[in-house]
């Protein structure tokens, strides 16, 4: 089983619609807007939970990313792992990185943050990956609107 969700925080979206989004950075768009908590569960691993005594105090399975990096640059790690065998995911903000390695129809999962390892089928990890980017453009297309209008970011909510 694999699970990747997020969970929406208004407040975030109110801060970040104080910007005219429709112009702003695409990289910063990317990379510093949509903080949301976020949460990867393969089989029954936390691949975001810091482990007790880790970098944080908290051992919460969510950990706060960048929605829209998750959705794109995410999701492209996971179809570069199966091109190439393997391919890394650093996760923006934190440096701490998801390797993913390809054997056959499997493929594991290490997260530095959890300081843990899990393997699922490439297919229900790719589809996980997938859901998550229909469901962060849905969600950015209903509640920041004016996200549409902009030259990069626009055509990327327009598909799919």
């Amino acid at each position: 089983m694999v699970l990747l969700e997020f969970q929406l925080d208004r407040n975030v979206l109110d801060d970040d619609r104080a910007t005219d989004l429709g112009t702003a950075d695409a990289g910063a768009l990317q990379e510093t807007y949509f903080l949301m908590p976020v949460r990867l569960k393969v089989s029954e691993a936390e691949l975001l939970k810091m482990p007790p005594g880790g970098r944080g105090r908290l051992t919460s399975p969510w950990l706060t990313l960048p929605i829209l990096h998750v959705a794109t640059v995410g999701l492209h790690k996971v179809k570069e792992a199966r091109e190439s065998g393997t391919s890394t995911y650093t996760l923006p903000g934190s440096g701490w990185r998801l390797r993913f390695a390809v054997s056959g129809q499997d493929i594991s999962v290490y997260s530095e943050v959890s300081e843990q390892g899990s393997c699922a089928r490439y297919e229900e990890l790719l589809q996980a990956f997938e859901h998550f980017a229909s469901t962060v453009r849905e969600v950015l297309s209903r509640e920041t609107p004016e996200l549409k209008e902009h030259p990069q970011w626009g055509r990327w909510l327009k598909t799919g």
